[in-house]
Formats: C-alpha cells, sequence, structure tokens
C-alpha cells in the first residue's frame, strides 16, 4: 500500500479464471472483499490462445493426466469447445457464490497466451487500482509467474492468492505485520484496511506481530485504538509453543494482538503460527516474507489452509 491507497480506494475487484474448476477458497475471499468495501466484481475469462491454435493441428494429441492414454482429436474445434464449457461452469459457480452474498459480477472474455506477461498486458486495463484474485495461481504460474503479473501490472493494489491446500474457513482475519521491515504509516494502513473488511470476517481480527523479540510499542498502539481504547490481548504463537485459547484481561472483541517471536527467515514457523490461529484470511503487504516470486512466499502458501491478500 502506498501512503495515498487506502481501503476507499479498492473500488474493483477483478477474478482471473482460466479453467472450469477455480478454487472455491480464492473465489470466496475475493467476494468477501468485494462485498465488505463496495467494490465492482468482474470476473475475467481467459482463453488460451495457444491451445486455440494447435485445435487446428492435424498432429495435435489429447493425453488423459489419469491413464497417460493418448488419443487424436475428435475434429476440428474440440479443445475450444471443452475450453468454453469449463469457462461456463466457472462463471456460473462464479455467480452462484455471489447470489449467496447479494452480489452481481460483471463478467468479460479475453484471449491470449497464459503466459503470466502476456496475461498481464489482457489485464492492465482492468486492475488499475484494483484488487486482482487469482484462482490456481501456484498450479500454473508459480512463485516466478505471479511476480512477473505483479510487477508487470504496477497499477494493481493488491493480489489474492491461494495455494493447493487453501479452503473455506470460517476462522479470524489475520493481519501480518513484519515489524523489523515496516514503518507506523504502513502499519496504520494494513489496520484500517482490515477494520473496512470487518464485516466480511465475523469472528476476531487478529493482528500478528513477526519480530526478532516480539516487540513492537507502534502495532500495539494502533491496534489499541482500532479496539477502542482497551489493551489488546497477547497470545504467544512462536515456535515451540503450545496453546492458543483466548486472551484475558483487558483483551477487546474486536482486536487482539498476537505476539509471536518468529524469525523472518523461517516461512514455515510464520505458517505455523498462522495455522495454530486457525487463520481464515491472511491480509500482508508486499516485501518481506510476502514478497510476489520469493521461495518465502512459495514455501508460505504451500502449506497454508487459507487465502492471502497481499496489498502493495
Amino acid at each position: 500500500m502506498t501512503a495515498s491507497m487506502g481501503a476507499k480506494s479498492l473500488a474493483r475487484v477483478v477474478v482471473e479464471v482460466h479453467s472450469g474448476a477455480p478454487s472455491d477458497a480464492a473465489l470466496e475471499a475475493a467476494l468477501r472483499l468485494a462485498k465488505a468495501l463496495g467494490s465492482t466484481l468482474e470476473g475475467v475469462l481467459v482463453e488460451d490462445a495457444e491451445m486455440l491454435a494447435m485445435d487446428a493441428l492435424p498432429c495435435t494429441r489429447v493425453v488423459s493426466l489419469v491413464s497417460g492414454r493418448t488419443a487424436v482429436l475428435e475434429g476440428p474445434g474440440q479443445l475450444a469447445r471443452e475450453m468454453r464449457m469449463q469457462l461456463l461452469a466457472a462463471r456460473r459457480r462464479m455467480e452462484e457464490l455471489a447470489s449467496r452474498i447479494g452480489l452481481s459480477p460483471q463478467f468479460a472474455t479475453v484471449r491470449g497466451s497464459l503466459a503470466s506477461w502476456a496475461l498481464a498486458e489482457r489485464l492492465a486495463e482492468r486492475v488499475a487500482g484494483a484488487v486482482l484474485a487469482l484462482t490456481e495461481p501456484y498450479r500454473r504460474f508459480g512463485a516466478h509467474g505471479v511476480a512477473q503479473l505483479f510487477h508487470r501490472l504496477p497499477e494493481l493494489a493488491g493480489l489474492v492468492l491461494a495455494g493447493p491446500r487453501a479452503r473455506r474457513r470460517p476462522g479470524p482475519l489475520v493481519v501480518v505485520i513484519e515489524d523489523e521491515r515496516m514503518g507506523v504509516g504502513q502499519v496504520e494502513e494494513l489496520f484500517a484496511l482490515a477494520a473496512a473488511l470487518k464485516s466480511a470476517f465475523p469472528h476476531q481480527l487478529v493482528a500478528l506481530v513477526v519480530g526478532r523479540d516480539g516487540e513492537s510499542g507502534h502495532a500495539e498502539a494502533l491496534a489499541r485504538r482500532l479496539a477502542g481504547g482497551a489493551r489488546p490481548s497477547r497470545r504467544d504463537v512462536g515456535p515451540g509453543r503450545s496453546g492458543v485459547g483466548p486472551g484475558r484481561g483487558e483483551a477487546s472483541e474486536a482486536v487482539e494482538i498476537v505476539w509471536a517471536e518468529v524469525p523472518l527467515a523461517e516461512p514455515g514457523v510464520v505458517a505455523e503460527a498462522l495455522r495454530r490461529l486457525d487463520a481464515g484470511f491472511v491480509l500482508a503487504q508486499s516485501g518481506g516474507l510476502f514478497t510476489p516470486g520469493t521461495s518465502s512466499l512459495g514455501r508460505l502458501l504451500a502449506v497454508l489452509e487459507s487465502p492471502v491478500l497481499v496489498v502493495r
């Protein structure tokens, strides 16, 4: 997030779909974001130009992922028909989920290579100032491809990512603060966005502070303000700790600060802390552990059971 970007500026949520089996976790996260922020919701159905080109070649063969058997196409247009049937199924699934929370998404179809740099060109006009939800990022793009998308779309406000283990979870919204690299303004913007999203996540809002010694004066002060002046409770979910029951003392039901003595170089430990918190959705700022394209983010997404919104 830049200094001028706040929750109110996220006017659109764009969902990229390229197959008939998008992640329900990613879809639901995108829909809940749009609902909470009052944003326009758009689904972009991507037709793979390279596959359509192969559809007309007599040498094209279809290989079963289950049996490994090879078969010839039944005739020209088979791949195109199957692709469009899959995209239609994905559209209907998105419409179904959206209707449950009173949203009416718009849809557009684009044709192009699914290589990340080509897709970025197709999406550039639609995602300026928007959050882009990728329904299958690490199955298709990989970490490097996601990084290319993020860097080739400088006007993009954020990315919703879901790893292979992500699923729809009822847990709390967890704001991750890497205290050693984030300033007061950056932390304040994350809390402001989290407050705007609170209506979409009825469970407790949790701030997970990641730092060498687990101490953060400005993070606690901002969280206390968000909690209406009450002192946030503390739970230690760092390595080797046990028990993450509800905090006690002056804890507010609105916000809970969670202190974790987690080294920044250990994404597996952060992932375990998020698992112990039973995170339903994770909000983080790009950089450090959550830099698109880095192995650290890839390792986090490989084990996280909740989707992640990474904002600039």
